[in-house]
């Protein structure tokens, strides 16, 4: 499941003319869906949705942008290095522990 693919719409001039309504409508499927979404699950399927594009991410520069606090980004990281999809790397400009995205080496055959 998707749940952020009706993020580009929300980006469209036309949809910010009535916030919420016209989203609320077009997309009542995926607004359903997110709504069900624990606060944890939701930021699992950003950070799915974020870091293989990204390659790697700066858990304060993130969280900063995201508006989230670092530790509660920061656990979202670690569940996806518990699940083997990310690990943690340190990089020497960066004080604390940044996180790489782990390409699934079996989707690449």
């Amino acid at each position: 499941m998707n749940t952020f693919s009706a993020l580009p719409a929300l980006q469209h001039e036309r949809w910010r003319q009535t916030p919420g309504t016209r989203i609320a409508t077009r997309y009542q499927t995926y607004l359903a869906r997110a709504q069900r979404l624990s606060r944890e699950q939701a930021l699992d399927h950003l950070l799915l949705a974020y870091l293989p594009q990204a390659v790697y991410a700066l858990p304060a520069v993130l969280a900063r942008h995201l508006r989230l606090p670092e530790q509660e980004l920061r656990a979202g990281l670690e569940r996806l290095c518990a699940s083997g999809q990310a690990e943690v790397v340190h990089f020497a400009e960066q004080k604390r522990a940044c996180y790489l995205w782990r390409e699934n080496e079996d989707a690449m055959k």
